[in-house]
């Protein structure tokens, strides 16, 4: 069994590469080590970019954990999505604040693309 058999899900195989390869550059290194918080974290970012963007940025990045919350099968809590994208992703404080700025890279890098 691989490390997502568990959730259907397949990292390799059920993503961007292309979104993943921006990803990898403004991400912390250790954001792919753990399964369900690599697909949780991939997640919360492809459903960012899925939000519109005359929202703000704040808005768009809460609207996107509620969305990945939707698809999770074991997760049953915000905080849990939260964790993913905050504290678990990010050594120092503000998490949040870090993760808006490397999402909104993400999108610039993706989209130009």
């Amino acid at each position: 069994m691989g490390i997502d058999d568990f959730t259907g899900w397949r990292f390799n195989n059920d993503t961007d590469e292309e979104l993943v390869a921006v990803m990898d550059k403004h991400l912390p290194k250790g954001w792919k080590k753990n399964a369900d918080h690599r697909r949780q974290v991939y997640r919360v970012v492809e459903n960012f970019l899925k939000t519109p963007d005359k929202m703000g940025t704040k808005d768009r990045e809460k609207r996107a954990r509620y969305l990945t919350l939707d698809q999770e099968e074991n997760v049953d809590t915000q905080r849990t999505i939260a964790d993913a994208t905050g504290r678990r992703l990010y050594v120092q404080t503000p998490y949040r604040s870090k993760f808006r700025r490397d999402v909104e890279q993400i999108e610039k890098e993706y989209r130009s693309r």
